[in-house]
């Protein structure tokens, strides 16, 4: 379901060219390093290699724990990637030719947790074969720049098919493995319900606006929507409504959140930028842009180019 103004056809034949170095992510710190304290904080560069491999790599190269190194972030694997991350020990600057890099950065009192990050900046080259309209693409780009895009859960983090799994562990079904497995379904079952009230609200053309009994963020600039939990903030009104609908369509008691252990919060409905840059590169478009955490590249790709 796109959010932009376009038929319901492509507006290229167009993908995210399928190599690691067409697929840049640079991590930005959310706070300075304090320059002292028990944690050594790094750049980690990777080519290729997902971030827990890249962690469980370096633990034991250095004979660390793994559960001692903190990360703000998981980066894709089919990329070139920097994040930071922290380590219980200082360790020489390390290198592992064509898949690894790890500089030192300084001290700090605190370890790194996850969603310690103000967000990522992103340059990813994206394949189009035909000629390319740069007015109309200018005219994309004014667009999103003016009014944002959706801020949709991206399949990459959760899959086309664990939400489903997800909805029956809420249902009560039984689930045999780690706790922090059960969570990442659960959660997947969230994002894909808040991923149709943003269909729902797109479709009623009320996302730019508010309506009725809204929950605002980001200084009451974008209207909020639901990851259901029992600490959730709840609307009132004709936006209340919308929830309590997909509320009964799923079956989502108050019960059920308890026995679930879900707190819930609520989500941007809409990602506002401050950047985005387009330049011709070779075979198609380079975009460069910076997201903050949570939002996805490939969603606002997709939408710019109505790929969905």
């Amino acid at each position: 379901m796109n959010f932009t103004p376009l038929s319901g056809k492509p507006l290229y034949d167009a993908k995210i060219k399928e190599a690691p170095e067409n697929f840049n992510v640079d991590e930005q710190e959310l706070y300075p390093l304090s320059g002292d304290g028990q944690h050594y904080y790094y750049k980690l560069t990777k080519n290729n290699l997902n971030t827990e491999d890249a962690l469980q790599f370096l633990a034991k190269e250095f004979k660390l724990s793994r559960r001692d190194i903190g990360y703000a972030g998981k980066k894709d694997k089919l990329a070139i990637t920097t994040q930071w991350i922290s380590l219980p020990q200082k360790i020489e600057d390390f290198e592992k030719e064509g898949s690894l890099k790890l500089v030192y950065q300084g001290k700090h009192s605190n370890k790194l947790r996850m969603g310690h990050l103000k967000g990522n900046h992103f340059e990813i080259k994206v394949s189009i074969e035909e000629e390319i309209n740069w007015d109309l693409i200018h005219e994309r780009k004014n667009f999103i720049l003016e009014n944002g895009f959706p801020n949709y859960f991206g399949e990459q983090r959760y899959g086309k098919n664990n939400h489903l799994l997800g909805k029956r562990i809420f249902d009560g079904e039984p689930f045999r493995g780690s706790k922090s497995k059960k969570l990442f379904f659960l959660s997947a079952f969230q994002s894909h319900v808040f991923n149709l009230w943003l269909e729902k609200r797109i479709r009623n053309g009320t996302l730019l606006k508010f309506i009725e009994g809204d929950l605002s963020l980001l200084d009451h600039q974008v209207v909020s929507g639901p990851i259901f939990g029992l600490k959730m903030n709840k609307p009132t009104g004709q936006a209340l409504k919308i929830e309590e609908n997909l509320r009964e369509e799923f079956d989502i008691t108050d019960q059920k959140l308890s026995d679930a252990k879900l707190d819930g919060n609520r989500r941007a409905g809409r990602v506002l930028l401050k950047e985005l840059d387009l330049s011709p590169c070779e075979g198609g478009i380079l975009f460069k842009f910076f997201l903050p955490k949570g939002s996805y590249a490939t969603v606002l790709i997709s939408e710019f180019l109505n790929l969905n």
